[in-house]
């Protein structure tokens, strides 16, 4: 292998490192959401039900990229 492909090998992360960092940042959506979602409901006899639906959607949709990016560590395993 010439250097100059070692190089750029080396300069990329390894593929389980992204997804790593991909499956914390959606984890890190969905706290988020979950948390807002949490404060609508604590307000005492109002509940914004558009906005509490808006961040349950965003929780699913995070879960749904997260179960994509689990999919693509599969494939990735099971290639190697």
């Amino acid at each position: 292998m010439s250097i100059s492909i070692s190089l750029a090998i080396a300069s990329h992360p390894h593929p389980t490192e992204r997804a790593r960092l991909d499956l914390r940042t959606q984890l890190t959506a969905i706290r988020g959401h979950a948390q807002l979602a949490q404060r609508v409901l604590d307000r005492p006899g109002l509940v914004d039900e558009p906005r509490l639906r808006a961040h349950l959607a965003a929780i699913d949709a995070a879960v749904e990229r997260m179960n994509r990016q689990i999919e693509r560590l599969r494939v990735i395993d099971d290639l190697a």
